[in-house]
């Protein structure tokens, strides 16, 4: 099963759905499989189409028009935990802020929406049917996580008293690499952008990343970091889509 801890799942979280769907299947090597959510209406999810990546990758929903004045096209993660409730307990002891309570999806899982103390947003997620935990991310698919906070040291103590997480050193100083065990599961940093408010940034590995970079562009998003080099790690760019939503791309 799924370690807790685990990034198990992924979201864009839209003002228009089908506009995301647009960019992100032309931007990435990706297809689109529709789910029935009964009451929730259809679902779209992202899978990869070359034939090196299988599974989904996340998923796209449209904010509701009443929240989109002050709610912005973000990317939503789903961490794996033994029991919903008990870790919103935990959220609420350390200082976050619940922004939806526990709920149940038929098949899938109980699950909230939640704010770190700075701000950031995660959601914990209880699996209905846990699945095996990938040995490793391949191409087309969510291979990172990286928060980028205000405040690294009291976003490590909030992730490490909720989620059980060690904290590990990273590639580069100030960098905190989240630990299940021996196994990272996601990085944390100090914000480089003091107008940005802290938030979860989902990277995506790709084939050619200049190439990439520049298809942002042209599908109307922006590249706010552009390609640069990480030792040991590889390469990585920071971009927003045409919607304003912040994601990362990786190339090894």
């Amino acid at each position: 099963m799924s370690t807790p801890g685990h990034f198990v799942w992924f979201d864009i979280m839209a003002h228009d759905k089908d506009k995301a769907r647009a960019f992100y299947t032309s931007l990435f090597d990706w297809d689109v499989d529709e789910a029935d959510m009964g009451p929730m209406g259809m679902y779209p999810m992202f899978r990869p189409t070359t034939a090196d990546a299988s599974g989904a990758v996340g998923g796209a929903v449209e904010i509701e028009e009443a929240q989109r004045a002050t709610l912005p096209s973000h990317w939503i993660n789903y961490i794996v935990v033994e029991d919903c409730d008990a870790t919103l307990e935990r959220v609420k002891q350390h200082g976050g802020s619940i922004l939806q309570p526990a709920f149940d999806v038929p098949d899938v899982g109980r699950m909230a929406v939640c704010a770190d103390p700075q701000g950031a947003v995660f959601s914990p997620m209880q699996e209905a049917n846990p699945g095996p935990e990938p040995d490793m991310p391949s191409m087309w698919q969510v291979c990172w996580n990286e928060l980028m906070t205000s405040d690294p040291d009291a976003a490590t103590a909030f992730y490490t008293e909720v989620f059980g997480y060690s904290a590990g050193p990273g590639p580069t100083e100030g960098y905190v690499t989240l630990m299940t065990g021996e196994r990272p599961q996601a990085g944390l940093m100090k914000s480089p952008m003091d107008d940005a408010p802290p938030h979860w940034l989902t990277y995506i590995w790709v084939d050619d990343i200049e190439a990439r970079a520049k298809k942002v562009t042209d599908l109307g998003g922006q590249v706010v970091a552009p390609p640069s080099e990480v030792p040991t790690v590889g390469t990585i760019a920071v971009c927003l889509d045409n919607q304003g939503a912040a994601f990362g791309i990786f190339q090894r």
